[in-house]
């Protein structure tokens, strides 16, 4: 199959977070953010649990949007990283090479943090990664049905221009939320199934760990008041950074920490249903 890779590396993009970085350093982690995200989608089509397990990280966070039958409700369906090795050990997403469609784009790669877009025949996914002990890993996910599946009826069709800014709105709901200890704007913003994965190095070792927060640590938080600043005193910057089929990215800098953060559209709102940071 001829596989299409697509590399979001304009220097417009990435030169205000890779000041540091060399052109050589952009390109091998493009090549590694595309390897990992290849032994992702074609490891699960080829029925390869090695490539999967390769991929993701163990305490993977992975949802999609799915419609109840005979409703109009929405919900989140999850996979885990023990089913994803074991799906694809069983073969059960097999399909042959040169029907898979696979491609893949490096959205954004801010030091150890990347956003990928992997589309392919049966399913569309974003892919938040981080680097952790040398190797890129996949820790949260988001997607929907690509365009041989049979649930495709399933997908919204939405604009992508008049979704960026209630995007961004959703993200600064969030985080302005936490700083005010409003509890309701952050409840607002993060669905209830929301996960939060901290990239940290443990200074005894200088390995490299994941820290996960759920929904009711975040609204804790902000009804203890612990995250509690002035919004105006930090430079914060939200950043739409794609869209596709009513799911989107956004990434959240301050002066404090980078974050990668996965939405979905339900019922008409969007929802963070994950975030990935480095402090």
């Amino acid at each position: 199959m001829k596989r299409i890779f697509k590399l979001a590396m304009a220097a417009a993009v990435f030169m205000a977070s890779l000041q540091s970085a060399t052109a050589q350093d952009i390109k091998n982690d493009s090549l590694a953010i595309i390897e990992t995200a290849l032994n992702y989608g074609d490891g699960f089509y080829s029925g390869s649990a090695e490539r999967m397990e390769k991929a993701i990280a163990s305490d993977l966070f992975k949802v999609a949007p799915l419609k109840l039958p005979n409703s109009d409700q929405w919900v989140l369906t999850q996979s885990t990283f023990t089913g994803l090795v074991e799906m694809s050990r069983a073969k059960v997403g097999f399909i042959p090479e040169e029907a898979r469609k696979t491609e893949v784009k490096v959205l954004k790669i801010d030091g150890d943090l990347a956003f990928a877009r992997l589309t392919s025949a049966q399913f569309n996914d974003y892919l938040a990664m981080a680097r952790t002990n040398g190797q890129w890993k996949i820790v949260n996910v988001i997607w929907t049905y690509g365009p041989d599946s049979r649930n495709r009826s399933m997908v919204p069709v939405l604009d992508a221009n008049a979704q960026k800014p209630l995007v961004e709105q959703t993200v600064r709901d969030y985080f302005e939320g936490l700083l005010t200890s409003n509890p309701e704007r952050v409840s607002k913003a993060l669905h209830i199934r929301f996960s939060q994965a901290t990239l940290i190095t443990m200074p005894q070792t200088g390995k490299t760990m994941i820290s996960r927060d759920g929904y009711d640590q975040l609204l804790g938080y902000a009804k203890a008041k612990l995250a509690a600043q002035d919004p105006a005193k930090l430079n914060i910057k939200v950043e739409m950074v794609d869209y596709m089929d009513g799911i989107a990215i956004a990434q959240l800098t301050t002066g404090q920490a980078i974050s990668l953060i996965q939405l979905v559209n339900l019922n008409g709102e969007w929802k963070i249903t994950s975030l990935l940071r480095k402090r």
